[in-house]
């Protein structure tokens, strides 16, 4: 695949999981850009009204075997996830699937996202 193809294929998967996670709640820190291969979302909402931070979404997210995007970077954008699709559409599917839980779950029983891991080797030591 040449390197136009894989830089189309980049644009068109951010842009899809971009999407998805919007429609699933999720606040693109600058809404008015469209993905290029990676964007950012920022959770400041979510850590003001419910004290749920984006550290605690990435590992409520190691719960759903779900490997956590980039936090806290760039610096410049409070409580953000930065995401860089590389994965399948099914993989980005269950992704999406994960996020959907840990959101439910962050603005109806917000310990349970707080508190987390809850399984995985490192649930006891990452508390």
């Amino acid at each position: 695949m040449n390197g136009v193809r894989v830089g189309e294929y980049s644009t068109l998967a951010a842009n899809y999981l971009l999407k998805r996670l919007e429609a699933i709640g999720c606040q693109a820190a600058y809404p008015e850009r469209r993905a290029s291969h990676e964007f950012i979302l920022t959770f400041a909402k979510l850590a003001k009204d419910n004290h749920v931070t984006a550290l605690d979404i990435a590992k409520r997210l190691l719960d759903y075997n779900q490997h956590a995007p980039t936090i806290y970077f760039p610096l410049l954008v409070p409580e953000c996830f930065l995401i860089e699709p590389t994965e399948t559409k099914e993989a980005m599917d269950d992704f999406v699937d994960a996020m959907a839980k840990t959101l439910e779950e962050a603005n109806t029983n917000p310990e349970t996202v707080t508190e987390a891991p809850f399984t995985g080797p490192r649930a006891s030591w990452m508390r």
